[in-house]
């Protein structure tokens, strides 16, 4: 079951990865996103979805639970995913931060009781995150063009591809459909209560504020925090409006910097 698995993710990956090669580097925004017009309209898909369906789950969540709890489930889901961080850093020939995940890995295993506490952050081993999507990236595959997905929000081709394989070795990819099934939404209304402060943030164009965000954490994680201005002459990135809007169930929630919590691991959403 598995193995059959497996093998259809690599075809839908491999479809990806040759859309992708047709692409070359581009510079404005207009040009990574040349479907702009269907993307806005997946964009409000996204949108309606998170204002009746997951943004009240995830505030029943965040009213139910007692803070201690939702921290210790954060904190676990964030030790996990430091499993494929470690494997791809190691697939990019990052020597050094393999070395430095995979201690991390070690000490919050048992240190940190199995991952419920971040202890190795503590220990200055703050979390450093590699998905295949970067992998790609390090070995010369184009970015493509930027894409707003049903359900899981933004992507570029290279991400959209990435984030395929990234799925299937996910830790919490477990072979049981019902435990699996559980975990993924778990993690994905955790992740969506996380951002309930950073609601009022924005102020603007929501879709642009989201597409530009993702387009530059995407470059800043590729390049190790070494970004190139790739929006000049574009729309200003200085509108700080909410962080979410329908793709917030999908932002990346490490970090007590809200500027690195945004748009990560949008894959969490697929349950199947």
């Amino acid at each position: 079951m598995r193995q059959s698995s497996f093998f259809s993710t690599m075809v839908v990956f491999l479809a990806l990865f040759l859309s992708g090669v047709v692409f070359s580097k581009t510079k404005t925004v207009e040009e990574r996103d040349p479907y702009e017009k269907i993307n806005r309209t997946i964009f409000e898909f996204n949108r309606t979805l998170d204002k009746y369906f997951l943004k009240p789950v995830a505030v029943s969540y965040d009213t139910i639970l007692p803070s201690f709890a939702r921290q210790g489930i954060s904190t676990v889901f964030s030790n996990v995913s430091d499993v494929p961080s470690g494997a791809n850093a190691l697939l990019q020939g990052k020597v050094k931060k393999t070395g430095r995940i995979l201690m991390r890995i070690g000490i919050n295993a048992t240190l940190g009781f199995f991952g419920i506490f971040d202890v190795a952050k503590d220990m200055g081993l703050p979390q450093e995150k590699e998905n295949f999507g970067q992998t790609l990236g390090v070995w010369g595959v184009p970015e493509g063009p930027y894409l707003v997905v049903p359900f899981l929000g933004s992507y570029t081709m290279r991400s959209g591809a990435g984030a395929v394989v990234d799925i299937y070795f996910d830790p919490i990819f477990v072979d049981n459909v019902a435990d699996r099934n559980a975990l993924f939404a778990i993690r994905t209304i955790d992740k969506r209560a996380n951002l309930l402060k950073a609601e009022n943030l924005i102020m603007g164009d929501p879709y642009i504020f989201i597409r530009n965000l993702y387009l530059q954490q995407s470059e800043y994680e590729l390049n190790d925090g070494q970004v190139e201005d790739a929006f000049s002459g574009e729309e200003d990135f200085d509108d700080e409006d909410d962080w979410l809007d329908g793709e917030g169930d999908w932002l990346d929630d490490e970090s007590d910097d809200d500027r690195e919590n945004v748009i990560t691991d949008d894959e969490d959403w697929l349950s199947d």
